[in-house]
């Protein structure tokens, strides 16, 4: 195997580029132009010129114009720093390299960055006749639908904001209803969130939990660390805006995780979470006041896990252990709360091949005890055993999905209940017929042919 290595050498500094950013600035705004320009000599050989900004060759979309080169980004570049590096491949194999630039993105001298985007539609609603409709509906209904969203920030912090909102007139008291809001502020190296949020990574006590609340964040290093006091239940209402009007609907705790591979944070990733609360069991905002002998239900929660991203993050590892104490029928009446465990194993592997095939494989055991509950994972169903196995392959238009599972329920073995176990297979198959480019206007899209295959079998021990 021969290997050539050619040097680059930098071009002296009497021949050397300039670039101009537009107006004298010392930086450019997301859609500004960047001009080169060239000395007398590299303008003559400007076919042997190539022009990269952050690594990505960039000549194609260059302009020569006399002793000029101009670059015109089809995108806005995004605020921040960015790389420009203009080299030459001369005739004899030489490789010279004319200048290197760093320059920043910003909206404007004030702002690294600087937007507000608002949003707003209106529907209006009439029936042209109501005869014989009782009760008459009312004369007409007005749905609006309207947010924003925004942002400020420069090097050393960053504020970010949204907001949507949805107005119906035909639903009385509740015709306005605030369905997201977020308010952030942050530096490098702490944030602060007011808002409709989902804190930490998802895990056995905490998956898909999106609330209202309060969060804030530091981070040193490979390490970070979360406290959050969020809703318990979901809310709308501009009345509910954000804090509960008691306890009774609130879940706070603690997230944190750190890597010892400061250069390769995925390598591993250890990750500790901590919650405890109160609320509805389902997590869905109750309507009134709760009768005065009903308690909300009342749980604490924390859970252990690690994450390996190995082979060129090609092979995931990961691993978890969870416990919870929870009171079903709320603290200080009726049964004692419930002590129990889940944990969970699990293998992927996806290769980085260059080839037509891509594909991927994983395998997952999951134990889940009886009356282990969180109130940030309610959905997570409790007393089960399951073993899944999981193939995909993609090649062109083809792609095909392939599950095994086993499961397994009645894990304290209590002889008052059946013990059920199931298996389970389901394929997916489908594949989309690309059809020529130069086909012209088409009335229909690709076809596309679906087929799924699902059998599932219990059989009571």
């Amino acid at each position: 195997m021969l290997v050539l290595l050619l040097p680059v050498r930098p071009a002296p500094a009497a021949e050397a580029p300039r670039l101009v950013l537009p107006q004298g600035r010392d930086w450019l705004e997301p859609g500004g132009a960047l001009v080169v320009q060239l000395p007398p000599a590299l303008a003559a050989a400007a076919a042997g010129l190539h022009l990269e900004l952050d690594a990505v060759d960039v000549t194609d979309l260059a302009l020569g114009e006399g002793a000029e080169l101009r670059f015109q980004p089809p995108q806005p570049l995004e605020a921040g720093r960015h790389e420009l590096r203009l080299t030459e491949f001369r005739d004899d194999g030489e490789i010279v390299e004319q200048g290197v630039w760093t320059f920043e993105v910003r909206r404007s001298a004030r702002f690294q960055e600087a937007r507000f985007t608002p949003q707003a539609e209106l529907a209006w609603q009439s029936l042209v006749s109501d005869r014989n409709l009782d009760p008459a509906p009312d004369d007409g209904v007005a749905q609006v639908a309207a947010g924003f969203d925004g942002a400020l920030a420069n090097p050393g912090y960053r504020l970010e904001a949204r907001n949507s909102l949805v107005h119906d007139s035909s639903l009385g008291e509740d015709r306005t209803q605030l369905y997201d809001f977020l308010f952030r502020a942050g530096t490098a190296r702490a944030s602060l969130q007011l808002g409709q949020q989902a804190v930490g990574a998802q895990s056995l006590i905490m998956e898909d939990f999106t609330r209202r609340g309060l969060s804030g964040s530091v981070q040193t290093g490979p390490a970070r660390l979360t406290a959050f006091a969020l809703r318990t239940d979901t809310a709308t209402a501009f009345a509910d805006a954000l804090a509960p009007r008691t306890r009774d609907q609130l879940t706070a705790g603690l997230t944190a995780s750190v890597s010892p591979w400061r250069q390769d944070p995925e390598r591993l990733v250890l990750s500790a979470t901590w919650l405890k609360g109160r609320g509805s069991d389902q997590g869905v905002a109750e309507l009134g006041d709760s009768p005065p002998d009903e308690r909300p239900a009342e749980g604490g929660a924390w859970s252990l896990a690690l994450d390996s991203r190995l082979l060129d993050r090609q092979l995931r590892l990961y691993a978890e252990a969870a416990r919870s104490r929870y009171d079903f029928d709320g603290a200080g009446t009726g049964f004692a709360a419930e002590d129990d465990g889940a944990y969970r194993l699990g293998i992927q592997y996806r290769p980085q091949g260059d080839g037509e095939l891509d594909w991927a494989a994983g395998l997952q055991w999951q134990q889940v005890g009886s009356f282990f509950r969180s109130l940030a994972n309610a959905g997570l169903p409790g007393d089960k055993r399951l073993l899944n196995g999981t193939l995909a392959l993609a090649r062109g238009g083809l792609s095909a999905n392939l599950l095994l599972g086993l499961e397994r329920d009645n894990l304290d073995d209590r002889a008052e209940f059946p013990t059920i176990r199931s298996r389970v297979a389901q394929l997916d198959l489908a594949y989309s017929m690309a059809t020529a480019d130069d086909t012209g206007p088409s009335l229909f899209a690709n076809p596309t042919l679906q087929l799924s295959y699902a059998r599932m079998g219990n059989r009571q021990i």
